[in-house]
């Protein structure tokens, strides 16, 4: 039975540790974990369709208490394209439609 072995991490970045230390032999892991450093050489991946699950939604914002609001937007716009959105997608993130 599996379920006496399932340890659950309180975050991903627990998770990724127990995986990393060897005191877990599988986690269920972000993919820009997986590509990080401390994981990559690791062992081997396997992306999990989406269509498996539900989409996981992340957002960046601009902060009222932002003391350069007009930066803070166009580093959010510079996050979407160009080689940084390109970045994002390696690791695992989808770029907003616009």
């Amino acid at each position: 039975m599996l379920q006496p072995k399932l340890v659950t991490g309180d975050s991903l970045a627990q998770a990724a540790q127990l995986v990393e230390s060897g005191n877990a032999d599988v986690g269920l892991l972000s993919r820009s974990l997986v590509l990080g450093p401390a994981l990559k050489a690791a062992g081997t991946y396997v992306d999990i369709p989406p269509s498996a699950h539900p989409p996981i939604d992340q957002a960046a914002i601009v902060a009222k208490a932002s003391r350069e609001p007009a930066l803070a937007r166009a580093f959010i716009t510079f996050l979407g394209g160009g080689e940084a959105g390109r970045h994002l997608e390696r690791f695992g993130f989808a770029l907003p439609r616009r």
